[in-house]
């Protein structure tokens, strides 16, 4: 990731977006309220496959500091998603792969 680029997905669901240093999810939380979270706080990002009745996921959790983001989105937007996963995981080497 090029310093000064943002990465925007935009799913069905809402917007994930990523600037190198913080996470910020648009549309997905109860009253579409915005989250953000900081690459130097981020204790996991968990990516659930979805199932027969619900669909893929990803949890970017931070601890202490602020409330975990949740974004879904369809299987078919799972590889713009793994992008952003990858650009978050590459800024914040405190992370398990």
């Amino acid at each position: 990731m090029e310093r000064g680029e943002t990465i925007d997905i935009i799913l069905e669901t809402g917007v994930l977006s990523f600037d190198g240093r913080v996470v910020e999810a648009f549309g997905f939380s109860f009253y579409d309220q915005t989250l953000r979270a900081h690459v130097a706080k981020l204790e996991s990002v968990d990516v659930d496959p979805g199932g027969r009745h619900s669909d893929p996921s990803v949890t970017f959790k931070s601890g202490r500091v602020g409330r975990p983001i949740t974004a879904y989105f369809k299987p078919e937007e799972a590889g713009d998603v793994q992008g952003l996963i990858d650009a978050v995981r590459a800024a914040a080497p405190q992370l398990a792969v």
